[in-house]
């Protein structure tokens, strides 16, 4: 059977995903995130992959789509899992580094976003907020 994800990338060709974990619910989907983490993936030459979103759950909230990802990692289906930050996993630092290492100690491998100056540099952007999507980001608070 050949299933394909959105982008048509077959099944047994999609080895990366995208984590998202959003309170409160954002009506947007953290599409700002979606973006320049697809675009991450894109230039990493790691495609185009599905996007595995918890929209409107607490960090100590069950989160259906993080097992979901959790099942594909154990059963070998993604090698690499995209994030912006371990935060997406939980607020608490020591639980979340617990859910990156569970994942690394699966053979997948945990890529965090770089720090958003280091994309907007690389994107010839001159004042530092947009990045290379074109999304507009709002400014660092002072």
């Amino acid at each position: 059977m050949d299933v394909r994800n959105s982008q048509g990338n077959r099944r047994d060709q999609q080895r990366t995903a995208i984590y998202l974990r959003c309170y409160p619910h954002d009506i947007w989907q953290m599409e700002i995130h979606r973006r320049m983490l697809v675009a991450f993936s894109l230039e990493s030459g790691l495609g185009a992959p599905p996007v595995f979103l918890d929209n409107g759950c607490r960090s100590y909230d069950a989160k259906p789509c993080l097992e979901s990802l959790l099942r594909k990692i154990a059963a070998g289906d993604i090698d690499t899992v995209l994030i912006p930050g371990p935060f997406v996993f939980s607020l608490d630092d020591k639980e979340a580094q617990e859910i990156v290492r569970h994942i690394e100690d699966a053979a997948c491998r945990v890529l965090e976003l770089p720090p958003f100056p280091d994309r907007a540099a690389r994107s010839g952007s001159r004042d530092g907020h947009e990045g290379p999507t074109g999304v507009r980001a709002p400014l660092p608070s002072r």
